[in-house]
């Protein structure tokens, strides 16, 4: 179930649990705990100011990067610590998924952040 918060998605689990107790199945229950969070992924998007040069990102990081431009145009970037997955088009338009905590997020785009800006893209404006 998506949400653009967590009050959001607290609000929806109850909603929904409601709404399974009135079809018939009374013995559902809302009970998110520290072994079963109610948050599972998180996914944050963002666009840095400048375009990126994908290609020469994906030669340098090939370790940890896919990238078809035939297939998807974005690069697929998977980061292990923290585990998360970052799409980057060439646009500068960042999404980041997979995380569990917002904290994830923060610290992925912040190791991230500085990657980008190693393969920031040259735009003719800037030239003159």
């Amino acid at each position: 179930m998506g949400a653009k918060n967590e009050k959001a998605a607290h609000f929806a689990c109850k909603k929904f649990v409601r709404i399974l107790q009135k079809v018939g199945y009374p013995q559902v229950r809302f009970a998110p705990s520290h072994e079963e969070p109610l948050i599972r992924s998180i996914m944050a998007k963002c666009k840095v100011d400048f375009p990126v040069r994908l290609e020469d990102l994906a030669t340098t990081h090939n370790e940890f990067v896919s990238f078809e431009p035939e297939i998807f145009p974005g690069l697929i970037y998977r980061m292990t610590v923290p585990r998360v997955t970052i799409f980057v088009f060439v646009t500068g338009t960042v999404l980041l998924v997979g995380a569990k905590t917002r904290s994830e997020i923060h610290r992925a785009f912040d190791l991230l952040y500085p990657v980008l800006l190693q393969f920031r893209k040259v735009v003719d404006a800037e030239l003159q």
